[in-house]
């Protein structure tokens, strides 16, 4: 069996669910970096050199984009498929993206910053609410 070739899946017990799910032949893969809803800037992970670049139809993004429901920071990574399909692969949150390189559209350096510091102040507002709401009241000296 494939799956029995795995360590991890050795060790699972055999109630445990496991997912798969069928290969896909990627023709390219791209990440759009998303702020409040609007793509900063898009560049191609697959493939490397200068292979045909099949693109996702920006109608396809923007309805993506507006399914989401959390619009602060975000990447979309999206492939074309080899018969011109789009598939989404995975939203990354932005508290920790890596900048993908090739391409012109890629997002500037500062808008990149930007996508990250706004993903990072949700954060920390978000955990000092929190710590705030769950602080015992302070005693009087």
């Amino acid at each position: 069996m494939f799956l029995s070739t795995f360590t991890a899946f050795q060790v699972s017990s055999p109630a445990t669910a496991i997912w798969s799910a069928r290969a896909l032949a990627f023709a390219s893969e791209w990440r759009y970096y998303v702020l409040y809803g609007e793509v900063i800037g898009f560049a191609r992970y697959y493939p490397v050199g200068g292979a045909v670049r099949a693109h996702p139809e920006i109608e396809e993004i923007s309805t993506i984009i507006a399914a989401i429901p959390h619009d602060a920071a975000y990447a979309l990574d999206v492939a074309v498929l080899e018969n011109g399909e789009s598939t989404v692969i995975g939203v990354r949150d932005a508290w920790a993206l890596e900048l993908v390189t090739d391409g012109p559209d890629r997002p500037e350096a500062i808008d990149y910053l930007r996508l990250l510091w706004t993903r990072w102040a949700e954060l920390i507002l978000e955990a000092r609410d929190r710590a705030a709401a769950n602080s015992l009241p302070q005693r009087d000296k």
